[in-house]
């Protein structure tokens, strides 16, 4: 929750809609998911997108050795099952436009 952005990072403005303490919230809620569904957050999230019929490739981030080697090892792990996937879809999903009104 400390973390800060440095001058011409995307992320100091990407995530000012509001309150930061809510994003912390809402990310500390998935972390009941773990370890039993998936190795890491990111691990969940990858699995979440691929989980869904319509979603074909999930972009993630690739320049950082060690998150990239993280990205990959989550599709070594098992599927979501279409319980756990409905349970996130259902009571977890948080529609927010992060790209309005503002500019980035």
């Amino acid at each position: 929750m400390e973390t800060e952005f440095g001058p011409g990072d995307f992320r100091a403005k990407y995530f000012d809609c509001g309150p930061r303490q809510t994003y912390i919230e809402r990310i500390d809620k998935l972390r009941a998911f773990i370890p039993e569904h998936a190795g890491s957050l990111a691990s969940l999230a990858i699995k979440f997108v691929l989980k869904d019929p319509g979603v074909t490739s999930a972009l993630v981030s690739m320049h950082v050795k060690k998150f990239a080697e993280e990205n990959i090892r989550a599709l070594e792990e098992s599927p979501l099952s279409d319980e756990v996937f409905d349970d996130l879809r259902r009571h977890y999903r948080w529609i927010r436009n992060f790209y309005h009104p503002k500019v980035l």
